[in-house]
């Protein structure tokens, strides 16, 4: 599952670049923020590692459940940038992004 996150984070950077691009809209700063918040995720996702396997000695419960977390909500933001750039969506997708927004 790990991998699993690690393929979807930059599969959501580079949608975020497409945005950029469809845009006109490139910022270094702004990449700068996406990569910091995707290091930050990872840091996050080790905490909860470090958490099961020193502190609580039971199954990576929490660890998964933060990778799950994380992985739900990368591909959420890789539609959502879809659905900025225009690509069609089916509409449950697009009445769900809708709700969000």
């Amino acid at each position: 599952m790990f991998w699993a996150l690690i393929y979807v984070a930059i599969l959501d950077f580079l949608a975020f670049q497409l945005v950029g691009i469809t845009q006109h809209a490139l910022s270094s700063r702004k990449n700068l923020n996406v990569i910091i918040l995707k290091f930050s995720m990872f840091i996050v996702i080790s905490i909860a590692h470090i958490i099961d396997s020193y502190l609580f000695q039971i199954e990576p419960t929490l660890k998964v459940t933060t990778l799950s977390f994380y992985l739900i909500n990368e591909v959420v933001s890789i539609l959502g940038r879809f659905v900025k750039m225009g690509l069609p969506l089916p509409n449950l997708l697009i009445k769900i992004f809708q709700q969000e927004l």
